[in-house]
């Protein structure tokens, strides 16, 4: 159960539906797309996939891609019907059958298959999915020992939980231009490379387009939090929102006293009331290398439900020796309220 935040009234709504398909850098856009920074064919496919076969087109085209452009990677995120939904019928079957298979087979053209991470949601009062595939290039996986040690430590993450109200010494609120220069300087004290720039053209930008918030102490800003929204016409399916919380960061002095926890948390109060709790996707993406991300997204409700494989480039502080601009990064579904 989420801890209760004081929101910002109904009047300051932050999620807006306007057809956002091309302004999120870390949700994407609709359709395949060649992200050069990051080395990968990205993608979200605006279709409900309900045949083996749509799925096979989408995955050839990313690999035709990420082999003419030079890709390492390739991930898919593609809707589809609830297992239990496809249970019912032959076709249905036939794609679940397939899906249990991908990454099983080992190499194919080259690129390790991956079933990466399946996030549930509803519509219509129907059940779906949001799947994660990935294709990776022999060179682009991370060793063994780093996968299970990353993937152990999000397991431990959800162990001895315990919910705390926020400190008094500190206030969130969310971020305005006068915050520019100091998350500019909080970001370039933590990140060494991030999968977009963060400098004060980037960051003001941010502030001006996409809900952020700060958390506060003594004046200075010590943590902030940002949530993209975009909003999707999905074919056979209809309208979808997809929130992600992104571009996290605390000062390390004030790490531990649950900062992100709560921004989140704030965060899923006031998406749920501008947006509503059906057709509505909220999720993070948060690096396995440092598992206080994880913690702090479990511990706000979450659940970690996928693995992706060095999936962008991101490096900053690391609890696991993982090498590389490129990390691995846990999936984490909030659900509605």
């Amino acid at each position: 159960m989420r801890a209760i935040h004081r929101i910002p009234p109904a009047r300051e709504r932050l999620f807006h539906r306007s057809g956002n398909r091309g302004g999120c850098p870390s949700i994407g856009s609709a359709g395949l797309m060649l992200d050069n920074l990051s080395s990968r064919v990205k993608g979200i496919i605006p279709q409900l996939i309900t045949r083996t076969n749509q799925l096979i087109d989408v995955l050839d085209s990313a690999r035709a891609m990420a082999s003419s452009g030079g890709a390492s990677r390739s991930t898919v995120r593609v809707f589809l019907p609830s297992f239990h939904s496809l249970g019912r019928s032959r076709e249905g079957r036939a794609l679940a059958s397939f899906l249990q298979e991908f990454g099983t087979t080992g190499q194919e053209d080259g690129r390790i298959n991956s079933f990466e991470g399946l996030i549930p949601f509803t519509s219509g009062g129907s059940d779906f999915m949001l799947l994660y595939l990935g294709m990776n290039s022999p060179s682009r996986m991370s060793r063994s020992s780093i996968i299970s040690q990353e993937k152990r430590e999000a397991a431990r993450a959800s162990h001895n939980l315990s919910h705390r109200p926020l400190d008094s010494k500190y206030s969130i609120r969310l971020a305005g231009k006068e915050d520019v220069s100091q998350l500019v300087e909080l970001y370039s004290n933590i990140f060494t490379a991030y999968l977009t720039d963060l400098d004060e053209k980037a960051v003001s930008s941010m502030v001006e387009t996409t809900p952020t918030l700060v958390s506060t102490h003594g004046g200075r800003v010590v943590a902030a939090l940002a949530a993209e929204h975009a909003d999707f016409s999905v074919e056979g399916l209809g309208r979808l929102d997809m929130v992600e919380v992104s571009e996290a960061a605390t000062s390390a002095a004030h790490r531990g006293n649950r900062l992100y926890s709560h921004m989140i948390e704030m965060f899923l109060s006031t998406s749920e009331r501008d947006l509503g709790p059906s057709s509505t996707i909220r999720y993070a993406e948060t690096r396995a290398s440092h598992p206080a991300a994880a913690r702090g997204a479990i511990l706000a409700g979450g659940k970690v439900c996928g693995f992706l494989n060095k999936h962008c480039v991101i490096n900053a502080v690391r609890d696991v020796e993982e090498l590389g601009d490129h990390e691995n990064l846990n999936v984490v579904h909030f659900q509605g309220a």
